[in-house]
């Protein structure tokens, strides 16, 4: 099913602000110690180089 460039830019966007709230107020020992918390940011961070390549492709 071929994606939209809009529904890929919100992906991306819904991603960073999931980033952002799992991080905030934590620093990198917080991370460091948190298997979940790296797990969730890498689940994103995953979401995020997937969209990007699908837009790169529809390009």
């Amino acid at each position: 099913m071929p994606h939209s460039t809009r529904k890929l830019l919100l992906d991306i966007s819904l991603s960073c602000e999931e980033i952002s709230g799992f991080i905030k107020g934590r620093d990198f020992e917080d991370f460091s110690k948190n298997r979940l918390l790296q797990l969730a940011l890498e689940r994103e961070f995953g979401i995020i180089g997937e969209a990007l390549a699908r837009l790169e492709r529809i390009d």
